[in-house]
């Protein structure tokens, strides 16, 4: 989960990122993963939003980038 600026707020909105392994439905996982983390999380932690890319970004060492993936979601 990466903290989203939301300058309509003024606060910081909260995005999950998933890559799905193939044979996922995108929406069946958005809803799923959804509803597990407002079962399991306290309200404040539950993401906004989930997001599902086909790949994460990685840096040169092979760890996700989360300056790019942050800079990708804040154009969504």
């Amino acid at each position: 989960a990466l903290g989203v600026p939301d300058p309509l707020r003024c606060a910081t909105d909260i995005r999950a990122v998933v890559a799905l392994s193939p044979g996922w439905d995108r929406s069946e996982a958005e809803r799923a993963l959804m509803e597990l983390c407002r079962e399991r999380l306290e309200p404040y932690q539950v993401p906004s939003r989930i997001v599902v890319v086909d790949s994460l970004p990685r840096t040169p060492l092979g760890k996700v980038d989360r300056r790019a993936l942050k800079a990708e979601l804040s154009r969504l």
